[in-house]
């Protein structure tokens, strides 16, 4: 929905009927009617009561059900079927729902699921560049046909800080957000089309990113650098300044994505 159509997924329901699921804009899952309004008959009038009819010497009154038009509007639903919700908030759900665990392959311990951060302790990584290091969360390119790890493929969005080693075909991290499951043969297909905006797949887990690295660059920005043995020269303090702004800048950025709708 955001990375190929380019459309908002606030804005879809999804409709269960008769064991099938169907995408409906928000816009089409009701219409708008006018009708006759039954407590003036159409006419926009209503006899008044004898004391008001005393008072101001009129027979009638203005109906207040549809302010004297005669008519009154109503929403009526077009769509059949079970409204499950938006896209968005099923997508939040799917942590929640048993049919979406999974586990590794090797183990058989981690759990796995679409929408949820995967972590492991960072000191329980192999910080080195082998291939069939154990330790690590696995992942690999998007020639998705090299590993044959388990019977569920998934793409999966790491924060390259969070990169422990890259071999020469796979890599190692502590952390990735599983955020689809994916057939093995359509892999290398959906990640080479230039249409699919990788960046739009999750901003809510971008954004979270970038206010942790906010963090970080203001309390400890020093012990960071040499926790992963950067070589960097002194950095000023209004430089670090520089460094929060640009990341707030980021972060409003992708939140305006977030909420824009069609």
């Amino acid at each position: 929905m955001k990375a190929v159509w380019k459309k908002s997924p606030y804005s879809y329901h999804v409709f269960l009927e008769n064991g099938e699921y169907k995408l409906v804009h928000i816009d089409d899952i009701r219409e708008e009617v006018s009708e006759e309004c039954s407590n003036c008959d159409g006419s926009g009038y209503v006899y008044g009561d004898e004391e008001y009819n005393d008072c101001y010497n009129d027979d009638n009154e203005e109906c207040e059900e549809c302010d004297g038009s005669g008519e009154i509007t109503r929403y009526i639903n077009k769509q059949k079927g079970e409204d499950l919700g938006t896209l968005t908030d099923l997508y939040l759900d799917l942590p929640n729902r048993a049919e979406n665990r999974f586990t590794d392959d090797w183990t058989k311990t981690f759990d796995i699921r679409i929408g949820k951060p995967v972590t492991m302790p960072m000191d329980k990584c192999n910080w080195s560049t082998q291939d069939c290091a154990a330790a690590g969360l696995h992942f690999t390119s998007d020639q998705i046909h090299y590993v044959g790890c388990g019977d569920q493929s998934i793409l999966v969005l790491i924060n390259p800080m969070k990169v422990v080693g890259i071999g020469e075909h796979k890599g190692r991290c502590y952390e990735y957000l599983p955020i689809m499951t994916v057939p093995r043969e359509e892999a290398t297909s959906i990640l080479h089309d230039l249409d699919f905006d990788t960046l739009a797949l999750d901003e809510h887990y971008v954004v979270s990113e970038l206010e942790n690295l906010n963090e970080t660059v203001q309390s400890n920005f020093a012990a960071e650098t040499q926790k992963y043995n950067f070589n960097l020269p002194h950095i000023s303090s209004a430089e670090i300044n520089r460094i929060i702004m640009s990341l707030d800048d980021m972060k409003d950025a992708l939140s305006g994505r977030i909420s824009e709708l069609d």
